[in-house]
């Protein structure tokens, strides 16, 4: 997950301000957008899975869309709330 200030965002508006650093955030939140759309999340619901993802740790949620995204995605549910 990351958080984007207008700073940051405002790069992509002005071709004068993009930098190569800038250009791969943009890149990177277009991906979470893509997760998020193929899943029928909200993007900070695809945030919470691209991490349990990228670390390999179990997902933690009562949310059956994301429940079901997890699973689909390969990720383990939490035994706890299973």
């Amino acid at each position: 997950m990351i958080v984007l200030d207008a700073s940051v965002t405002m790069t992509w508006c002005f071709e004068d301000q993009a930098s190569e650093a800038t250009d791969a955030l943009l890149r990177r939140v277009a991906h979470e957008g893509a997760l998020a759309r193929q899943h029928g999340l909200s993007a900070h619901e695809a945030s919470y899975l691209r991490l349990a993802a990228r670390t390999g740790a179990a997902l933690a949620t009562l949310d059956a869309a994301l429940a079901r995204a997890a699973r689909s995605a390969g990720v383990q549910i939490s035994a706890e709330l299973s």
